[in-house]
């Protein structure tokens, strides 16, 4: 197997080096050139050509990695003492990562709520501490606290690491008296207002925009106001369009780190001239204490096109991409009372807007 090295000279004219390496039939590879170095990455047993070379430049090379097998074979002895403690932590930490720790039961309102009916239910069922994770899955205890718990309109249940991690959702009555006057949570136009409590502070056809007082306390306050809330979404489309092709090249760098410090950092050098680059980044040691992560860097070799694209031949996309852009917004969409679209257009430039109106109580 042959190893590869990447070395740095210092200087000017540097090209001249690389031609007589290729002149010699060496393959040098990752070359990055710049105003006083250069770099680039070749076989190691091509450094007696490239110490001739610089020698009859009167240069100076420098060696700043080394990747290839012996590298690693040296290493080895070094690490053997290390590897086997770790691989014993391993052992042990995957052993207590099946069980868990604590059990966290904790809710979002604007009220209070009482989470002991939660816990006795859980202990019941002996959903605690140093519960093996196998006898109980997610879904399972979420049907479990639905179906025993009613005054909760949901809960969201996950594992985090030994952690087993519970957020109920209580139930509201929006018709109940509240304490404080009544706010609208939208700009809207009013359809229909009723107070069953308090003081009405608006009627139909009113405009309001999100904060307002839609009823005033006074002994309390609760009713029933809906109104038309419009949800947008925007897109400013222009005509003159790069397209990107993809060569089918491709590199690949990978770093691994331990608490947020590298442990194994990629140093291989590319040298596209246009490139996309994808990141992601995952666990390997997933519900471990020791949490490696994996730093994954796609770069892909591009070439760029100029085109124009007139917005005719994109128009339905576009109308479709801002519809579903909108729809997020909207928490049910059987509250649609109609959709509307506007085009402006102005030399290549072309504005989009998609309206939805919807029907919804404001608070």
């Amino acid at each position: 197997m042959n190893d590869f090295v990447t070395v740095k000279i210092v200087g000017f004219n540097l090209i001249r080096i690389i031609e007589k390496l290729i002149e010699n039939n060496v393959c040098v590879t990752n070359v990055i050139k710049k105003l006083k170095y250069i770099k680039f990455t070749i076989q190691e047993k091509d450094l007696i050509k490239l110490d001739k070379i610089c020698k009859i430049e009167r240069k100076f090379y420098k060696i700043v990695q080394k990747n290839g097998i012996k590298q690693i074979i040296c290493r080895i002895p070094y690490m053997f003492g290390s590897i086997f403690a770790l691989l014993l932590c391993y052992i042990y930490l995957f052993s207590t990562s099946l069980y868990i720790v604590n059990v966290n039961v904790s809710y979002k309102s604007n009220s209070t709520y009482n989470v002991d009916k939660i816990n006795n239910l859980l202990k019941l069922n002996k959903i605690e501490s140093g519960m093996k994770k196998s006898n109980w899955s997610i879904s399972k205890i979420q049907n479990l606290i639905m179906l025993n718990i009613d005054d909760i309109e949901g809960c969201k249940v996950e594992y985090n690491g030994n952690i087993l991690d519970i957020c109920i959702y209580p139930a509201v009555n929006k018709y109940e008296n509240s304490l404080d006057n009544i706010y609208s949570m939208y700009d809207a136009v009013i359809e229909s207002a009723e107070a069953f409590s308090g003081n009405l502070k608006v009627k139909a056809g009113d405009i309001v925009k999100a904060g307002d007082i839609l009823i005033e306390n006074d002994k309390g306050a609760s009713g029933k106001i809906k109104g038309k809330v419009y949800f947008t979404a925007t897109k400013i489309y222009n005509e003159n369009q790069q397209i990107l092709n993809y060569t089918g090249k491709e590199y690949i760098l990978k770093d691994y780190v331990i608490f947020d410090k590298f442990i194994i950092k990629d140093r291989n050098l590319c040298n596209f001239k246009q490139y996309l680059v994808e990141n992601c980044s995952f666990f390997i040691t997933k519900n471990l204490f020791i949490p490696i992560k994996c730093n994954k860097t796609i770069i892909k070799e591009v070439s760029v096109e100029n085109v124009i694209i007139p917005f005719s031949q994109v128009e339905n996309e576009i109308k479709d991409n801002l519809l579903k852009e909108a729809k997020q917004k909207i928490q049910d969409e059987n509250t649609i009372t109609n959709i509307t679209y506007s085009v402006v257009n102005e030399n290549n430039y072309t504005r989009v807007d998609c309206f939805i109106e919807t029907l919804i109580d404001l608070f």
